[in-house]
């Protein structure tokens, strides 16, 4: 990530093209998750606010921090006004290896983690665990690659944008177990995993670790 960070037309170029991938990840989430319980979500790296707008859309009841880079944030203003809800969400710069926003019932990292590598990977994922309170959850919205990778499209679609991410960021694709492992080093510890339908899940965490037999899976297709 680093190249982005000295070449600001880059970074420019590699925002806008996750934002324009994030819109189907983000209509999947809002709506396999329930948020009823939830009064406030803080989405973490959230780039020009495609996922907490449709959060919000879909769930009138909530209001939410987006948080990214100053630069990358400041970009969002357009898309939360076109979708009416700019008045509950409030815009955060700054560096979430530093400090992440607290006050979040759920903090989302949807398709963060997989930017980086393990060591930097734990880092962040201890940060948002620093700015969770006891009853906050976190949920990482990513590829779960097979344990034993079956021929199929949808494994190939994974194995494809794990090569994807290696090349581009240095980051990878993961296994349950490997985001298990990784949650586990930061004080975290899995509930459950909720399908969305799409290529991705939600892999809901909490402050609590819970056993891997304790691991509930809901289906939302």
């Amino acid at each position: 990530m680093a190249r982005y960070e000295r070449d600001p037309a880059l970074l420019a170029d590699y925002a806008a093209g996750m934002a324009a991938s994030a819109t189907l990840v983000a209509q999947a989430a809002a709506k396999a998750y329930d948020f009823r319980d939830v009064q406030h979500v803080v989405d973490v790296g959230g780039g020009h606010g495609q996922m907490v707008s449709s959060v919000l859309t879909n769930h009138p009841h909530l209001s939410a921090t987006l948080f990214d880079r100053p630069e990358v944030v400041a970009g969002a203003t357009a898309l939360l006004t076109r979708a009416g809800v700019a008045a509950r969400c409030h815009l955060v710069g700054g560096d979430m290896f530093a400090a992440v926003p607290e006050g979040g019932d759920v903090l989302i990292l949807s398709r963060v983690v997989h930017d980086w590598d393990d060591a930097e990977a734990i880092a962040l994922l201890r940060r948002c665990r620093a700015a969770m309170a006891k009853h906050s959850r976190l949920l990482l919205i990513e590829r779960l690659l097979e344990e034993r990778p079956a021929p199929s499209p949808e494994a190939q679609g994974h194995a494809l944008s794990d090569l994807n991410m290696l090349v581009r960021t240095g980051g990878q694709e993961r296994t349950l177990a490997e985001y298990g492992m990784l949650l586990r080093a930061a004080g975290l510890g899995i509930q459950r995993v909720v399908p969305t339908g799409a290529p991705w899940c939600i892999v809901e965490a909490a402050m609590r670790p819970v056993s891997d037999d304790a691991l509930v899976e809901e289906r939302h297709l």
